[in-house]
């Protein structure tokens, strides 16, 4: 018990006892050496299937390549579409259904419709399999549309919008989106019918139509079109011959319309004098209008008979773009 109580104390104290002092006299020495290899293996852990956090790293999902289609109708009531006409420059933009344009992953992207409705973009689209999306578009495409809110366009021009088309979860056998367009602006044509037996020189006379908006600004998520304070932009006549005689007309015009009644002046200036008129009323978008200006004497007022024609053929139920 004495001898055993002795070799307890010594290794105790640190001195080595007899035939094992060598080796644990050297482990002071291997501490540095193995804590050295527990550094290198928690590093290559640590590199291999997570980021440092614990964590795994998520690869990216897989994209497809968006196609898109174009179709269009007159009026927000019709149900038949057709496609977009051939060679119709059109800009996308392409965001999160919750996101307005002005956010947009894809701003104001190029495209040209081609046959049967498909559009195409030397600019390629990808979008993320499993994720939702929304498709903001209008034409005609204008390079110089930096806001997506106040897009400008000038008068007689034809302005298609189509608004918030969503393409719900992208997968790869869904990656088509179809851009539904409606007209932002209405139609206006006029032609001058004089009282028999009454002298009138058409090709020494003008249709003169004023109280139009020189502009409209579109906000592309709404479709919505912001116009000047004043409407000071005029429309004015051509000669033409419809069976063998002169016409006085305004052909079918585009034009920006107010959600306020519009005064328009009508004016036909003649060798002789003016004749004179005015027309109000609300204007539709997408609308065809036409107006038959009668002139009767001098003592006769400027007459107008008016109807109207939608942007489609209602015997075949197709929407037509004109």
């Amino acid at each position: 018990m004495r001898i055993k109580t002795k070799i307890a104390r010594k290794r105790a104290s640190g001195i080595p006892s007899r035939g094992k002092g060598p080796v644990v006299s050297a482990l002071p020495f291997l501490f540095p050496f193995l804590g050295t290899v527990f550094l290198g293996l928690c590093l290559l852990c640590s590199c291999s299937g997570n980021s440092g956090t614990g964590e795994d790293i998520a690869a990216p999902p897989p994209t497809v390549r968006l196609q898109l289609r174009g179709s269009s109708w007159s009026l927000d009531t019709r149900a038949s579409e057709e496609s977009l006409p051939e060679g119709t420059s059109v800009g996308v933009y392409v965001t999160s259904p919750e996101n307005p344009p002005a956010t947009a992953y894809y701003t104001n992207l190029s495209y040209v419709s081609l046959a049967e409705g498909a559009l195409s973009s030397s600019t390629p689209v990808d979008l993320s399999i499993g994720y939702s999306y929304a498709l903001y578009a209008y034409a005609p495409y204008s390079q110089e549309a930096s806001d997506p809110a106040s897009i400008v366009f000038p008068g007689g021009t034809d302005v298609l919008c189509a608004s918030k088309s969503a393409i719900v979860e992208v997968s790869e056998t869904n990656r088509t989106g179809t851009l539904s367009f409606r007209h932002c602006v209405s139609q206006l044509s006029f032609e001058v019918e004089v009282a028999p037996g009454l002298p009138f020189d058409f090709t020494a006379s003008t249709l003169q139509v004023s109280g139009f908006y020189k502009e409209g600004r579109l906000d592309v998520q709404t479709g919505l079109l912001t116009l000047p304070a004043t409407a000071s932009d005029t429309l004015s006549s051509t000669m033409a011959v419809d069976q063998g005689l002169p016409v006085l007309r305004i052909p079918a015009t585009c034009f920006f319309p107010s959600s306020s009644v519009m005064e328009l002046e009508v004016k036909i200036i003649t060798g002789n004098g003016e004749y004179t008129g005015s027309l109000s009323r609300v204007f539709s978008p997408g609308v065809s209008y036409r107006y038959t200006v009668k002139v009767g004497g001098e003592d006769t007022p400027l007459g107008l008979t008016g109807g109207l024609t939608d942007w489609e053929q209602v015997d075949s139920g197709t929407a037509v773009i004109r």
